[in-house]
């Protein structure tokens, strides 16, 4: 015999076990959950526009009388077509009996459709609209023996054969049903002071495991139409001239509708999957490219569904270019000195859509803009001004996704003649000699002087030619300098060769 601390001991020993094993039939029971709530939406992939209108959601028993839980969802918009799942446990060991599910004020499910042999039932109901009125009663369950669910049955049973109606079986299951597991514990209450606890909770143990059903409905014909895709980013056709665009979509359901499932979103680029850089909302995504795209044409793709599973996809194409065109000025030349105020420029482009312009400077100010033409890869831009001094001439060139590319050459406008002045002969001077050296200087650096059309030697700004020869009589001598823009000053002067001996006459 145990003395009374060894008893009560022992009690708590087996109580501690005995919801120690209770636990981890619930570990077990919620890895039975996930795995009914995705057969539940793998098994019927059929039904492509089915809504989850309710559920999945899980009903226990444990000790008691048995409970009615009222659940409350809406309807479909259109539909009032559907059907409810019910999944019974994840074994025999823990599979609800007897139960009632009434969708309403409808019986669905009786106590006679459920026993220990039954994993799963399906329905089709009529819904409403609007708000739907769900009853669950489960009527076996934690503590309710298999001797006892098979008296409740048998006894259900006589009665359906004299022909019982569903309105008697919610009576009798709702009174005597409970009366009969009421007695039932009574008579293990008595039998149990009897007996030491251990051997009592041992029974326990053999008997009491949850008894559970996971219920889900869904609507029939809710929402058969996919959702919108709408606004592209970038715009289909478009050109860029960045390697990491931003690629965006937007969307929505139809009134009404399911709504967009986020989780479907997926986005890729010329196949490649990039949705694993995308923001997903409900009612668009953005994705940041975290890479840079080749120049050349794309196809962005995005793919999603509505919670109904109504699929809906779209592509669209975009172009990246980021090298820009290459530029060059054939004329006029860098440092050259111009003589005319108004000139032609003009170079090659590699790129014969491109735009070219170009803008004349000077003195730090844009004094104008000039639009070339093009005639394949070579541009003119005609009738550029230029100011008196320095001018800067940039040239550029755009493609058309908007790179661009510069040139400068750098000129100088000079309209003034160089002054040119003669030291010798002294304009109007004679010699006896019939040879002259020619000297004298321009007002500028030129770029030659010639001395009667022979070429002088430059020293600086000064100039020399000896030996010009002269006829008898008077001579002209014309010097003309030449600076570098081409402007001409000419200077002249006259000598008188005399080689004649004067005459005496008496």
């Amino acid at each position: 015999m145990h003395s009374a601390e060894q008893e009560k001991g022992l009690s708590a020993q087996h109580k501690w076990e005995r919801w120690r094993g209770r636990d981890f039939v619930w570990l077990v029971w919620m890895v039975f959950v996930v795995f009914v709530v995705s057969v539940l939406g793998n098994a019927f992939e059929s039904q492509a526009a089915d809504l989850t209108l309710f559920g999945p959601k899980t009903y226990s028993r444990v000790h008691g009388k048995p409970a009615t839980i009222t659940d409350s969802f809406s309807g479909c918009a259109s539909g009032t077509s559907g059907v409810l799942r019910l999944a019974n446990g994840s074994d025999k060991d823990n599979r609800v009996s007897s139960a009632v599910v009434i969708l309403n004020g409808k019986r669905v499910i009786g106590e006679h459709d459920l026993n220990k042999k039954v994993p799963a039932l399906e329905r089709t109901v009529a819904l409403k609209p609007g708000a739907n009125i769900l009853s669950v009663t489960v009527k076996s369950g934690e503590g309710d023996d298999d001797r006892h669910d098979g008296k409740s049955h048998h006894h259900e049973n006589g009665v359906d054969t004299k022909g019982n109606t569903d309105g008697h079986d919610d009576v009798r299951n709702s009174s005597g049903g409970n009366s009969d597991k009421a007695g039932k514990g009574e008579h293990h209450e008595d039998h149990g002071e009897g007996n030491d606890d251990g051997h009592h909770e041992g029974d326990d143990d053999h008997r009491h495991d949850p008894a559970l059903l996971v219920i889900e409905i869904l609507g029939r014909g809710c929402d058969a139409i996919p959702p919108t895709i709408s606004t592209h980013q970038p715009i289909d056709g478009t050109l860029l001239n960045i390697a990491r665009p931003v690629v965006s979509v937007s969307y929505s359901d139809n009134s009404g509708g399911s709504g967009v499932d986020i989780d479907s979103v997926r986005v890729s680029i010329d196949g490649g999957d990039i949705s694993n850089m995308c923001s997903v909302t409900a009612t668009d995504v953005t994705c940041a490219l975290t890479g840079d795209l080749a120049d050349g044409t794309h196809t962005a793709t995005v793919v999603l569904s509505d919670l109904a599973m109504n699929p809906s996809s779209s592509s669209w194409r975009f172009t990246t270019d980021t090298t820009p065109p290459q530029v060059a000025v054939t004329a006029p030349q860098s440092g050259q000195h111009l003589g005319n105020p108004v000139i032609s420029v003009t170079g090659i482009v590699d790129d014969p859509t491109a735009k070219v312009t170009v803008v004349s400077t000077s003195l730090g100010a844009a004094t104008s803009t000039t639009l070339a033409m093009l005639t394949g890869l070579n541009f003119s831009a005609a009738d550029v001004p230029l100011s008196e001094g320095a001018n800067t001439l940039t040239v550029t060139a755009v493609d058309q996704a908007g790179n661009r590319s510069t040139m400068s050459v750098d000129v100088t406008l000079d309209t003034s003649l160089p002054v040119v002045t003669i030291t010798a002969p002294v304009n109007g001077s004679f010699t006896s000699v019939p040879m002259v050296n020619v000297s004298g200087s321009v007002s500028e650096a030129p770029a030659g002087v010639t001395v009667n059309g022979r070429s002088a030697v430059l020293t600086g700004q000064s100039f020399i030619l000896e030996s010009i020869p002269l006829a008898e009589g008077q001579n002209t001598i014309s010097i003309e300098a030449r600076d570098l823009a081409d402007n001409r000053g000419i200077a002249v002067t006259t000598v008188t060769l005399d080689t004649v001996n004067p005459q005496i006459f008496v």
